[in-house]
């Protein structure tokens, strides 16, 4: 837990510099609570990086709606919903392709 506390930290201090988009700083978030909730979550680097250049932009994998939904989710929610696996499998999205896979909802 004291790791997952010093990433956050980490996070908003880079977030507060303006080096990390809303959208990024919000998906970290979230993917340190499926890390923490899902037992093997585990992503490809990137998941939730923003970059643009040469005519590409990709965005974080989980959108920020998505990520605050997942932040305020409990894991057994998470893993009820089949959302461990789900958002494990996303990949990050490009302009043109949009989030790939269904879009994660609150309820």
């Amino acid at each position: 837990m004291r790791v997952y506390r010093l990433i956050i930290l980490s996070l908003a201090a880079l977030f507060m510099c303006g080096a990390v988009r809303q959208d990024e700083f919000l998906c970290e978030e979230a993917h340190a609570r499926l890390v923490e909730c899902c037992p093997d979550f585990h992503t490809e680097a990137g998941y939730c990086t923003y970059s643009s250049g040469c005519g590409d932009t990709t965005y974080p994998a989980l959108t920020s709606d998505e990520s605050e939904c997942v932040r305020r989710s409990s894991c057994e929610s998470l893993r009820k919903a089949g959302l461990c696996t789900e958002l494990a499998a996303r990949k990050p999205f490009t302009e043109d392709g949009g989030v790939q896979g269904p879009r994660v909802e609150c309820r």
